[in-house]
């Protein structure tokens, strides 16, 4: 009997931990709901990935309706992926906040290789809320160089590249001219210039 009862109880702890594992993994993490400027609701949630058992923490920012809610019917969205340098900048929440108002979905990450880089575009392109041809990459100054790498590596997936603030010699790199494609160089103001590209390359419908 006794044996019945501790074979029950491991049993139970067992599957109280493989539950609990498939939660750790499974949640997508804390949500909130954030003002943008124009007044529209924007919901924060925390979104990482598994890369080569290494854990990319990140977060994503959705657009609403006007119950604050993102609704199927929304459908797929363009998407901006904002690599940032860690403790260099506070810019992407601003910024993905702006555009997720706009109908954008954000999507900020640390950048720190070009595996990382490939891991968080395969996955965004395969969420069930992003249109996968219209995936761009957004990045600061301390990270636009491991950025312009990867754009350039994975250029067939990556719909358009937004510099803000880059060096001379990075916009003149032998990775930006093998990237090829139309890239926005943005110098200050920048929610206004990258909301222009992205209407430029057909991302705002």
């Amino acid at each position: 009997m006794r044996k019945l009862i501790g074979s029950l109880v491991i049993a139970i702890i067992a599957g109280a931990l493989g539950i609990g594992a498939w939660i750790f993994f499974k949640d997508k993490g804390p949500r909130e709901r954030v003002d943008a400027q124009n007044g529209s609701k924007v919901i924060v949630e925390e979104l990482s990935y598994y890369s080569h058992g290494k854990k990319l923490f990140g977060k994503v920012f959705k657009p609403t309706d006007e119950n604050g809610n993102f609704p199927d019917s929304l459908g797929k969205r363009p998407a901006i992926i904002f690599f940032h340098e860690p403790l260099y900048t506070s810019m992407p929440k601003s910024v993905l906040t702006s555009l997720a108002s706009h109908g954008i979905v954000g999507y900020m990450a640390a950048l720190h290789d070009d595996k990382d880089a490939q891991t968080l575009l395969d996955k965004i392109r395969k969420e069930k809320f992003v249109e996968k041809d219209l995936v761009f990459f957004v990045a600061d100054s301390a990270s636009a160089k491991a950025t312009i790498g990867a754009a350039a590596k994975h250029k067939k997936k990556v719909a358009g590249l937004v510099l803000i603030r880059p060096s001379e010699e990075l916009t003149s790199s032998k990775n930006m001219h093998k990237y090829g494609k139309e890239t926005s160089i943005v110098k200050s103001n920048e929610n206004a210039q990258i909301l222009e590209y992205l209407e430029s390359c057909g991302a705002l419908k």
